[in-house]
């Protein structure tokens, strides 16, 4: 399992910082802080937030996470 955190805004003077918790078969991270997991992958954080999918792809340069293939999200 690895943790990605984010930071996303939330209006003009709110921000929060989100810590997610990835798990999958395989994983991996490039130099430049990009990180793609394949395989059973289960997204999760500490209010609830529960996701599932085959692919997972984030991109640190604009702190998106995409999932791809069947998708379920609970939350």
């Amino acid at each position: 399992a690895i943790t990605i955190n984010t930071l996303s805004n939330k209006g003009v003077l709110a921000e929060e910082n989100n810590s997610y918790s990835i798990s999958s078969n395989t994983q991996s991270q490039s130099a430049d802080g990009n990180y793609e997991a394949s395989g059973n992958v289960i997204i999760s954080n500490e209010s609830n937030f529960k996701a599932s999918s085959d692919k997972l792809f984030y991109k640190k340069d604009n702190s998106k996470i995409h999932l791809k293939g069947k998708v379920k999200i609970e939350n």
